[in-house]
């Protein structure tokens, strides 16, 4: 797995992976954090809710 904080990256970085390294595409899986967490969340069958405006706040104090 290759994680990454930029949304657009996963895409872009499995286009190229695919490109040098064909025959392993299947055996990577390029997500952003946030996609990860999500999907963990819902497999597990954790509801949860964000609060974007608070998510903002924390994003920009960091």
């Amino acid at each position: 797995m290759f994680a990454t904080y930029i949304g657009t990256l996963p895409n872009v970085l499995a286009s190229l992976f695919e490109r040098h390294a064909p025959e392993l595409v299947d055996r990577v899986d390029f997500v952003g954090v946030h996609q990860f967490a999500t999907r963990l969340l819902k497999q597990r069958g954790i509801r949860f809710r964000v609060d974007e405006r608070e998510a903002r706040l924390a994003l920009d104090d960091a």
